[in-house]
């Protein structure tokens, strides 16, 4: 861990080992936010986000900042353990699975409205109730870009079933209503604010009705993995037959909680990070190309009892997908009258090919079998476009301990 002032005098504990500029730029932007309580923390897989680093954890007194968990509010994950031998998934098994899960969640809506929506409270949320339909058609839907499910063994040869999604429309719904809210009230009481991230006082109707319709966000997203669990669960069992489920973690890693420190309501903002109290499960996703962990959180003080939520981007999605620029005559990208450069088309799309053909024939040779929609469009989501979860375990080994390692066999992704 590596300890670093920001220029308000703000301490960030910091536990990546490789962490870019523009996270810490970032960082020091979040540490002007009001009523932070103590020192903030970045996660061993901490890098820039759109605003906020992703890994970000801090606490707030009487105040929360929608901006910082931004739109897929509960995004998490959902971790099975089966009593099926992983060595009877052949690709060919692991592809009939796999397609049968992606027939089943990689879409927009389901066929038909889910009756599986989470309950109101008493006092109906409003962004909540607006979209409540939309959001039960949703139910039970993946999203696209590092949501995924994955087939997965374990060192004793066990099959295991991980899901990674959100609260999909919904908490975006949720987190535009508030954001705007949240500028609308600062302005009015005359109150400053980093650029980009307007908040709440939480004893405000806006601020009370944030904290309702963002734990119906969570519930909901719970609910949401539930049933692509329950569509894996599903899967399996049409093509090996029946088997048992001895183990379900559920994790949020998008999420703000309500926390006690030291006698002081905390209001714990949680960015791509994961709550990690003494001896709970937490589950740290590596890439589709590469393994996984199954871990219980040591309630770890100095990163407010938190964990990594993945292995960390080390390239952005841009960076990962071809692209071939025009050039002129000597060899410089063409670029208009207004400097922005001008892609090849043609080229990019058997950039594409060249890339997908790769990837697909990488995942192979390393026992993987992907099933999407559209591989071009998951290239993004290639293993060398994420951080090395070895070295992210390893950065964090006081704030948790390694209970299982998960190798990936097959994948399901919709495209990004």
């Amino acid at each position: 861990m590596k300890l670093h002032t920001t220029p308000n005098g703000k301490t960030v504990r910091i536990f990546a080992r490789d962490l870019d500029a523009n996270a810490v730029e970032q960082i020091e932007r979040i540490a002007e936010l009001p009523s932070i309580v103590g020192d903030l923390a970045l996660m061993a897989d901490a890098h820039a986000g759109k605003g906020v680093p992703i890994g970000t954890v801090f606490g707030t007194e009487n105040l929360v900042v929608p901006d910082v968990i931004s739109g897929d509010i509960g995004c998490g994950m959902i971790l099975m353990k089966t009593s099926l031998r992983a060595d009877v998934v052949t690709p060919a098994i692991a592809k009939s699975i796999l397609g049968r899960v992606n027939e089943a969640v990689c879409k927009l809506y389901n066929q038909h409205e889910s009756t599986a929506m989470p309950s109101f409270t008493d006092a109906i949320e409003p962004i909540v109730a607006q979209h409540a339909q939309r959001a039960s058609r949703q139910l039970g839907t993946l999203g696209g870009g590092n949501h995924f499910c994955e087939l997965q063994k374990d060192s004793d040869g066990d099959l295991w079933v991980m899901v990674h999604s959100g609260s999909r429309g919904l908490g975006q719904a949720v987190n535009g209503h508030y954001r705007a809210l949240a500028e609308q009230l600062c302005a009015r009481l005359g109150a400053t604010y980093p650029k980009g991230f307007p908040f709440l006082p939480v004893d405000s109707d806006e601020g009370r009705g944030y904290l309702a319709e963002q734990e119906f966000c969570l519930r909901y997203a719970e609910a949401n993995r539930e049933l692509i669990r329950a569509a894996c669960e599903r899967a399996i069992g049409d093509v090996l037959g029946a088997y048992e489920v001895s183990m379900v973690v559920q994790t949020h890693h998008n999420f703000l909680s309500k926390e006690r420190w030291d006698d002081r309501d905390v209001y714990v903002h949680r960015k791509g990070a994961v709550a990690a109290p003494k001896g709970a499960y937490v589950t740290i996703p590596g890439s589709m190309e590469s393994k996984s962990f199954l871990c219980r959180g040591t309630g770890c003080s100095l990163s407010h009892a938190s964990v990594s939520h993945g292995a960390g981007r080390k390239k952005s999605r841009g960076q990962m997908m071809p692209k071939v620029y025009v050039k002129d005559e000597s060899g410089e990208v063409f670029r208009d009258k207004g400097g922005y450069a001008r892609v090849d088309k043609d080229a990019t799309e058997r950039a594409k090919r060249e890339a997908t053909d790769v990837m697909l024939r990488e995942m192979t040779e390393k026992g993987i079998t992907l099933v999407t929609h559209d591989p071009a469009g998951v290239l993004d989501e290639r293993g060398h476009g994420y951080k090395d979860v070895d070295a992210v375990i390893a950065a964090q080994n006081e704030l948790l301990e390694v209970v299982t390692e998960l190798v990936p066999i097959g994948v399901v992704k919709a495209p990004s």
